[in-house]
């Protein structure tokens, strides 16, 4: 072995290392996620939790009342003046009729509207009440020595009973609108119900009194959980409580709980388990399926108070100092393995995955040499690495990489030899023995490897026998290996570099894309060449230039997928092909990203799950394709930790069916069920209505069934903002709008949760919002919001009847004029003056728009504008009401000064074409990467410049870039 080997082999084993780290088998079936002051909430104590008749949550807090939708929190104190509150403390939220809640503090309730998000109605002198109420709004309160209900037709509560009420535990409103009492120290409940709510004669209120004995022995404390409680009786003993069906259920004898806890908050329950949440000392979880025994979720957590979101099934809790913790199902997709996690040495992106018949998973980074985890799935593992060399165990926390060139491009398991192939970025290639534990060399590789000048790239590996290999080398293409082992080590006996050429006689050498299909069949794709179908037994190949058949620069080729019979898809960097291909003739090839934006970027890996959807790793994200119908989604959560992913990393376990994707800082495999679909579809809510960016209060017009606004035509714009409180999926929810009489279709789907307008016409339109969380969702649910846009004045029928009238007298007090003056010109021998007033006006272009200034003020107005877009295009954040600051202008009187310069386009749409302009120009006279020269222009989103780029420009901007250096080189030549 030379001294230059054993230098890299030294190396290499150094930096190949055994993580025994602990991944759970399965992700545990329950999930826990906080929503705290670093999500927007105003006070990590949050004493109160309520949902309302939308599904949207509020959290009273020791600092205000927060909303939350699943996405984002919106704050109401004492200080936003909108929602009028006088005490930040919220003891108790519950459902108000007529869209209210109602809100208990130190000072007061205050009946406070989910329209206009402000108090509308403040009762005083209530410090000392209960109240209580049921999703429905029906409401009532215990005040000492007096039962009261609240009367929503006299918008005022009225007392119906007046005896002591002190004795009763705990209440709660039952679906009915009865209220249910239960006794402190008793064994029965009271039920109290009247005949209607908002009766305008309290004199013929009619309510009723019964009393239900529902256990046999004395009740110590209750537990409310919306229209059922639980109970601990004298012997300790848990049950759950139905009234409807007036049965219970014992869950289990709870006393060394409470000597061990100490007191409850509450007792809910989730799926078949049961929740216990301790006002002092944690959370605790009594598993069913263990006969209810013991499993502490969080042993230090303070619980102020407990609620049931029974549409998502999620147990929320309250606590005091971590904000609001939400217990669920876990419905993760996909596990992901940090970096970070597994040593703070690995800091270099993924390059290969791979997995092995023991259970093992391995992969190689782009410097760190390569991990080994074995029995990944297997849990409570410690944490350790195994060092090749001389056998030790040491901590991975102690690993020093301090060599070069430690790129690992390829890992291949050999079932034959009962190893692991892998090699990357130096002259070798290792083999991992199982049954020896030892790394080799593979020893007799040709000279012109191992003895080149500039060390060679092993780009990737595949085995078609024991004993032959085909491996693709940077800057000399593939070569076939023919090996042996001798004592255990393998040993080259021939090599051979089979010459490789495309449609022009252009040698192919460097393939950075190997697929097998089959024990004969191998396709490869070049970088920059396009795709080759190259036999293994025959050495026999047919080269397919993809961007001959579409006229696009689709040649790099980064990964290629057999699909089903005849079907292929291709990734490469200019986004996702599909092809036919049977009997050496290419068929039906498509560039998927004509019809969809997220695939017409650079895409690194494709694999097929079971269900037969395509899973792609992006620079932005992880998408799912359905290739019956062409809908893409986006994935972030469920298990999803990583959004930039790497070149080569993508891998399909071929023992447990797993898609694995590799990225920057670790990597993530998907379990064998990716259907994120739930049963419960929560409706869309609109969190905000905005005209020219104010709230135009409670609804004012009505459509049908109906509630929406109806405002005048002189506005600049209106928004929505809208959402899906979907507590476990908010973040894979994508939405698609229209304004049903203004949009000829929806839009496209994106996760963005609002929607712009201007310059609408009058009229009578509907916006409509409707959302999907999976490709193969089928939801019908729509959000539908009236809108009616007054007409001007000017153009009503009486305004035009006036108008006509006007001209009318107008022209007859002409004519008059007119017979007048001929009259005095026949007794004058004048002369006729005539005087001509000129307007002079002048039209400017800028960025291909053209503008017409018509004095010096527009002038200087249009000049400063175009300076301020100069200057800031790069900010992102640059928009309407930055630059009407700038100019020391409102937002109306900016738009009314830019519709005087008789310009074709709005504000926003001029500074998107400046932008566009610019990116334009550079990348006619620059080489910069199109990432670096979109971000500078101001645009974060690599989909939306290359739709807008498309649409200004009739080409892709790589393809821009290429005509304009197409047509230098004609004018050169």
């Amino acid at each position: 072995m030379t001294l230059y080997s054993m230098k890299y082999l030294f190396t290499l084993l150094l930096s190949f290392v055994w993580v025994l780290f602990g991944i759970a088998q399965t992700v545990t079936d329950l999930h826990v996620k906080f929503v705290n002051t670093a999500d927007g909430l105003s006070s990590s104590a949050v004493l109160s939790i309520c949902q309302d008749e939308s599904g949207l949550l509020w959290f009273g807090t020791y600092d205000g009342l927060n909303c939350y939708d699943g996405k984002n929190v919106e704050v109401y104190n004492n200080i936003s003046t909108e929602s009028q509150l006088r005490s930040n403390i919220i003891h108790k939220i519950c459902q108000a009729d007529n869209h209210c809640l109602w809100l208990k503090t130190y000072h007061d309730i205050n009946r406070f509207s989910l329209v206009s998000r402000s108090v509308e109605k403040t009762f005083n002198h209530t410090m000392s009440w209960k109240i209580l109420s049921n999703i429905s709004g029906n409401t009532w309160a215990i005040n000492g020595d007096s039962l009261m209900y609240y009367n929503t037709r006299l918008e005022k509560f009225l007392c119906i009973d007046t005896c002591s009420f002190r004795e009763y535990y705990e209440a709660f409103v039952d679906k009915e609108g009865h209220l249910m009492l239960l006794p402190e120290n008793s064994d029965i409940v009271v039920d109290y119900s009247i005949n209607s709510f908002d009766n305008a004669e309290p004199s013929e209120l009619r309510f009723n009194k019964t009393s239900l004995k529902f256990h046999h022995k004395k009740v110590l404390d209750y537990y409310i959980q919306h229209e059922s409680f639980s109970f601990i009786d004298e012997d300790y003993n848990l049950y759950l409580y139905d009234p409807t069906r007036k049965s219970k259920i014992f869950i289990s004898n709870i006393a060394y709980l409470v000597r061990k806890y100490g007191s409850i908050t509450n007792v809910l329950s989730l799926h078949d388990d049961i929740i216990v949440a301790f006002s002092r000392n944690g959370l605790v979880r009594l598993v069913s399926e263990n006969h209810y025994r013991e499993k502490i979720i969080d042993g230090r957590l303070c619980a102020f108070s407990a609620f049931k979101d029974v549409n998502n099934d999620i147990v929320w809790i309250g606590t005091d100092g971590q904000g609001a913790m939400a217990i669920m199902k876990n419905n993760s997709i996909a596990h992901s393995i940090m970096l970070k996690d597994l040593s703070p040495m690995l800091k270099r992106q993924i390059r290969c995955i791979s997995t092995d018949h023991y259970g093992g998973l391995w992969f190689g980074t782009k410097g760190d040499g390569v991990v080994y985890i074995p029995e990944y799935e297997r849990a409570n593992l410690t944490k350790k690495v195994f060092h090749m060399m001389d056998g030790t165990v040491s901590p991975l926390d102690n690993l020093r990489m301090e060599w070069k060139d430690n790129k690992i491009f390829f890992i291949e398991e050999d079932i034959h030899n009962k190893g692991m192939w892998f090699g990357g970025g130096h002259n070798s290639v290792y083999f991992y023995s199982f049954e020896r534990k030892k790394i080799y060399p593979l020893r007799g590789l040709p000279d012109f490897i191992t003895q080149a000048k500039n060390p060679y790239t092993f780009l990737s590996l595949k085995q078609q026998n024991k004993s032959v290999l085909w491996i693709s080398v940077g800057s000399v293409g593939l070569v076939r290996l023919s090996i042996d082992f001798e004592q255990g080590e393998p040993v080259v006996k021939d090599a051979r570099v089979c010459e490789i050429k495309d449609s022009k006689g252009v040698v192919l050498t460097v393939f950075a894309a190997m697929t097998k299909e089959s024990d004969s069949i191998l396709w490869v794709g070049d970088v920059c060449r396009g795709l080759v179908r190259f036999n293994m037994d025959t050495e026999q190949y047919e080269p397919i230039s993809l961007e001959q058949y579409l006229h696009k620069s689709v040649n790099d080729i980064m990964s290629v997928l057999p699909y089903d019979k005849d079907k292929y898809y291709i990734c490469t960097t200019s986004g996702l092909v599909s092809m036919n291909y049977s009997e050496g003739t290419v068929h039906g090839i498509n560039f998927l990203g004509d019809d969809n934006p997220q695939l017409a970027g650079m895409i690194h890996g494709v694999l097929a799950d079971r269900d037969g959807f395509l899973w792609l790793s992006s620079n932005n994200g992880l998408y799912k394709y359905n290739p019956n119908n062409g809908s893409v989604h986006t994935f972030f959560g469920n298990g999803i930790k990583i959004k930039e992913f790497s070149d080569g990393a993508y891998y399909k376990c071929p023992y447990s069916g797993y898609l694995f994707f590799g990225g920057n800082n670790g990597l993530l495999y998907l379990y064998r069920n990716t259907n994120v679909l739930k049963k419960f579809y929560p409706d869309v809510v609109l969190r905000k209505f905005c005209v020219d960016n104010h709230f135009p209060g409670k609804f004012n017009y009505r459509r049908g069934n109906l509630e929406g606004w109806r405002f005048d035509s002189d506005y600049s714009f209106f928004s929505f903002d809208y959402i899906a409180p979907d507590y476990m999926n908010s973040k894979n929810i994508e939405y698609s709008y229209m304004l049903e009489g203004y949009d000829k279709e929806w839009s496209t789907f994106s996760t963005s949760t609002q929607a712009v307008y201007m310059k609408v016409p009058p009229g009578k339109y509907i916006f409509k919002v409707k959302y999907k969380r999976d490709i193969s969702e089928n939801n019908t649910k729509t959000l539908e919001i009236p809108i009616y846009i007054n007409q001007p004045f000017c153009q009503s029928l009486s305004a035009k009847i006036m108008f006509f009238l006007l001209l009318m007298l107008l022209g007859m007090y002409f004519e008059y004029l007119y017979l007048k003056y001929r009259a005095t010109l026949s007794h004058v021998d004048g002369r006729r003056i005539t005087s001509d007033d000129e307007h002079s006006s002048e039209h400017v272009s800028s960025y291909g728009i053209s503008f017409t200034v018509r004095d010096d003020e527009q002038k200087k107005f249009l000049g400063k504008l175009l300076s301020l877009i100069e200057t800031h295009i790069s900010d992102n954040k640059f928009d309407i009401p930055f630059i009407s600051a700038e100019m020391c202008l409102s937002t109306r009187q900016f738009y009314r000064k830019f519709g005087e310069l008789d310009c074709s386009v709005s504000p926003g749409e001029l500074v998107k074409l400046c932008r566009l302009e610019k990116a334009a120009e550079q990348l006619r006279t620059t080489d910069a990467p199109i990432q670096s020269i979109y971000l500078s222009v101001g645009i974060n989103s690599r989909s939306y410049f290359y739709k807008e780029f498309i649409r200004k420009y009739g080409v892709t901007p790589r393809d821009y870039r290429l005509q304009h250096s197409a047509e230098e080189s004609s004018a050169d030549s």
